[in-house]
């Protein structure tokens, strides 16, 4: 899978949790997770079930943490890496 095929699902994914129907693209360094984030507790839990969901990944608690969370380029590396390391183990 393409890394812009990540950045649109997930960027669609981050537009449901807000209810955001906007046309124009998310910035990439949008802070999702932390006290000026763009997504409250609630949204957040939405994020991290959606992401598993679209990406048929498990995300573990430990792993919920700023490094793969804080913005957009940054989940998409996460999950970028998470799918690569899947298509390895099949």
């Amino acid at each position: 899978m393409q890394i812009s095929d990540i950045r649109w699902r997930v960027e669609q994914i981050i537009r449901r949790a807000k209810n955001h129907h906007g046309s124009r693209p998310l910035p990439e360094t949008l802070l999702l997770f932390g006290p000026a984030a763009a997504l409250d507790s609630v949204e957040s839990l939405k994020l991290v079930l959606a992401v598993e969901k679209e990406f048929d990944i498990c995300i573990a608690e430990e792993e919920i943490v700023p490094e793969y969370f804080a913005t957009i380029e940054s989940l998409v590396r996460f999950i970028e890496n998470r799918l690569k390391t899947n298509q390895m183990r099949s």
